[in-house]
């Protein structure tokens, strides 16, 4: 097992079990499936909701502190997300179903234009108008996706061809985005997935990459991700590592 079980701040913490309002009591493989990526997503969203609300007074330091946050952790695992799905996901999806993957790839269009201007902003209040808009349609679109892919897994593919596909993206991540992603992901597992769903998925990760993960991903997940959007709550700046 991975050795660290849950988040070490208050910003954005949220109650325990999937922060999805459609799929809440995930016990099948095709419920599983998509809250992986979607509950990182959300809490995600969530702190930095919650973070714009509780900015404090400004300093120098805040913005850039919050968009090297933003463009190292959420804006790279959201921009993978989509890209997996666009690439890996929806093309298998749609040898059976067209419809919904269409829709989803069209409304990514949308968002991933809300979030290269997010990384273009210059001052805190600029941020906090991009925010809460940002945040609610993003939520609307994971919700519109978990409303149609459970059954489309379930009554299409079977749990061997999913799992083959989840293994095709595990690849594609390769050694960055798996240290941008896995501990963000296992920690979140903590919150929501039954632990035996859990413990199958770490234990499916080649040994090199469980290694990596206790040795210094984790350690990167809880300075950095976790730290920079506390520090700017706490209004103590967070000195990170030079190469984040």
């Amino acid at each position: 097992m991975p050795p660290y079980e849950g988040r070490s701040t208050d910003v954005g913490a949220h109650p325990p079990g999937p922060s999805s309002t459609v799929i809440t009591d995930p016990k099948e493989w095709y419920e599983t499936s998509l809250l992986v990526p979607h509950e990182v997503i959300r809490e995600g969203l969530h702190r930095m909701e919650d973070v714009c609300a509780n900015w404090g007074e400004d300093r120098d330091w805040k913005l850039p502190s919050f968009l090297k946050w933003y463009k190292r952790y959420f804006y790279y695992f959201v921009h993978h997300h989509h890209t997996h799905e666009e690439e890996i996901f929806f093309p298998w999806i749609m040898t059976k179903v067209t419809e919904a993957p269409k829709k989803a790839s069209e409304d990514h269009v949308t968002l991933l234009k809300t979030m290269d201007a997010i990384l273009e902003v210059k001052t805190a209040d600029e941020l906090k108008k991009l925010i809460p808009q940002f945040v609610q349609d993003v939520k609307e679109h994971l919700t519109e996706e978990e409303e149609w892919w459970p059954s489309v897994l379930k009554d299409n593919f079977s749990e061997e061809e999913e799992h083959a596909q989840v293994e095709i993206t595990l690849k594609a991540l390769g050694l960055y985005g798996a240290k941008i992603g896995l501990p963000w992901i296992v920690t979140e597992m903590s919150n929501w997935a039954p632990p035996s769903f859990k413990e199958k998925f770490f234990g499916s990760l080649p040994p090199p990459l469980r290694l990596m993960y206790n040795w210094s991903w984790i350690v990167d997940y809880k300075k950095n991700n976790l730290g920079l959007l506390q520090s700017i709550k706490d209004d103590r700046k967070l000195s990170t590592w030079f190469w984040v």
